[in-house]
């Protein structure tokens, strides 16, 4: 018999999903041609989705699943390029991804060609549909399909997807809007939450923005009506509320409904009710399976004004007794919040990168900071490049960075700062300001900071235009930027030379964008 050929047995992978035995064979192939790693990581994740929760090998062979996508996760999904952004392997293969699905039908097709791909997300602004329509005959093995930003989308296209027999393996449907957008109209949601093809649905959220609004009354009572929606775990029909005809009547036809019987997950976040919504609110809390509940923000109008539920004693005390957990803080849920799944990503990888500064940092090795940063830089984008970095003249930012600190040191004491940082913005001309904070993060390793609190001094450094002009010259790329790692190590020892000629008496960090460091 002719020896298998990679591409032959990843098809059968493919066609295949639920079934493993296609997966060892792919993973012998491997073995035999020297990649052992990969052919024990699809083993290792194999056996992890076959046995028990208590199985006694569980616990090794997390860890040793642990060790091989922190070493090899992002090189198996190089072959991928940029054409996803975020991925989860199962049973050894990417299955989930996050992707732009506003593309032609044939680039659909060619990424789904890779690995046996079950699930899609699309965050971006989405507006045309076309391309997702035409690939559908390709779609048939998906089991999620999610678009976080649907925004002038076409109904026609909409219907089209929602009722269509090719992806009747969905188990999990969102369509967030962008909250400026136009929500889908209810007689095609209506048509979708009806038809045969969705009978395997376990997750769903649909005309859910987020801020504005949720499901219409019509589409909750479809949602309770439908002949084909019996399977349901988990339901989002968060912000609905007066501004969408609610009534308490379809609230209390969903609690009764049998289309609800097995949901274990429910989001009623920033609901906005009357009394007797909030009554009928409560007997959803009491759904049989019903393990946890969010509430966060969801009103109660008392005297024409809205108040939190989580902040009336009585009403909360209610929801609470129904028996689910309650989720009464998180205010949004979403992919950029990073509390929804959650996998590898390049961000991922680049930030890895900067991580591993930080010993340098913390040890006051900067010479050997820069050796390190600009081994890299050589290594990822090449000598001209690293050399062209290593020219840059620092000298005018290091004297912008002393004469800001002489100016917020006496004035981080008199305003109760607790650490001061300097903050830059790489994307934008390495824009820089110095800020005392009204607390200490305290402490020495490295983190992502999507946020913070207003300063309570704030004191401009300026721009700095040259290195962010660089780093633009440099092809986007799986890999971390080197330009820019090497870069951003010279910004910090440029100012881990300030603060020796001018020292701070609180904690001090360095952040660039996401990335924070602490410096003394």
């Amino acid at each position: 018999m002719a020896r298998r050929t990679r591409e032959s047995l990843l098809h059968d992978v493919i066609e295949s999903p639920d079934d493993d035995a296609p997966r060892l064979a792919y993973a012998d192939f491997l073995k035999r041609n020297g990649e052992k790693e990969r052919a024990e990581f699809i083993r290792v994740q194999c056996t992890l989705a076959e046995i028990k929760p208590d199985d006694a090998r569980r616990s090794e062979l997390e860890s040793r699943e642990k060790e091989l996508l922190d070493e090899f996760g992002w090189d198996w999904a190089e072959e991928f390029g940029l054409k996803i952004y975020e991925w989860v392997f199962r049973r050894g293969f990417i299955e989930r991804i996050e992707t732009w699905l506003e593309r032609p039908a044939d680039r659909i097709r060619m990424l789904l060609a890779k690995a046996p791909i079950r699930h899609i997300r699309d965050t971006t602004q989405f507006c045309d549909l076309s391309g997702v329509v035409d690939a559908l005959p390709h779609l048939k093995k998906l089991t999620g399909l999610e678009f976080w930003g649907m925004y002038d989308v076409k109904n026609s296209l909409v219907g089209k997807i929602l009722t269509s027999p090719h992806l009747r393996n969905l188990r999990t449907l969102i369509l967030h809007h962008d909250r400026n957008g136009n929500l889908v109209k209810d007689n095609v949601l209506i048509a979708g939450l009806n038809s045969p093809h969705r009978k395997r649905l376990e997750e769903l959220a649909v005309n859910v923005d987020g801020c504005w609004s949720g499901p219409s009354n019509a589409v909750l009572k479809a949602i309770a009506e439908s002949p084909h929606l019996r399977n349901l775990r988990k339901l989002n029909i968060s912000c609905i509320g007066d501004r969408v005809g609610l009534d308490a009547k379809t609230i209390h036809s969903l609690a009764r409904s049998p289309n609800l019987q097995k949901v274990e997950e429910l989001d009623l976040r920033a609901c906005r009710c009357d009394q007797e919504i909030c009554d009928a609110l409560l007997e959803l809390a009491k759904l049989p399976r019903l393990q946890f509940l969010r509430m966060a923000g969801t009103t109660l109008r008392l005297k024409r004004v809205g108040k939190d539920i989580a902040t009336l004693p009585k009403v909360r005390k209610a929801f609470e007794a129904c028996g689910p957990r309650i989720d009464w803080d998180t205010r949004s849920v979403s992919p950029w919040d990073r509390n929804c799944w959650v996998g590898i990503s390049w961000e991922a990888r680049k930030l890895a990168a900067l991580f591993a500064i930080q010993p340098f940092v913390r040890n006051g090795d900067f010479d050997g900071l820069l050796r390190h940063a600009r081994q890299v830089c050589r290594r990822l984008d090449g000598s001209r490049v690293a050399t062209t970095a290593a020219k840059l003249d620092f000298s005018g930012y290091a004297a912008a960075i002393d004469a800001g600190l002489k100016d917020v040191i006496p004035r981080l004491r008199r305003r109760g700062a607790k650490s001061l940082f300097l903050r830059i913005r790489d994307d934008i001309a390495w824009d820089s300001e110095l800020h005392g904070q009204h607390s200490d993060p305290s402490t020495d390793q490295p983190y992502e900071e999507h946020s913070y609190p207003g300063p309570v001094v704030e004191v401009r450094v300026g721009e700095f235009p040259e290195p962010a002009a660089l780093c633009k010259t440099i092809p986007r790329s799986t890999q971390p930027n080197g330009v820019h790692l090497y870069l951003i190590a010279r910004t910090i020892a440029t100012f881990a030379e300030c603060l020796k000629r001018n020292p701070v008496p609180l904690p001090v960090y360095f952040g660039c964008m996401r990335t924070v460091f602490r410096m003394q």
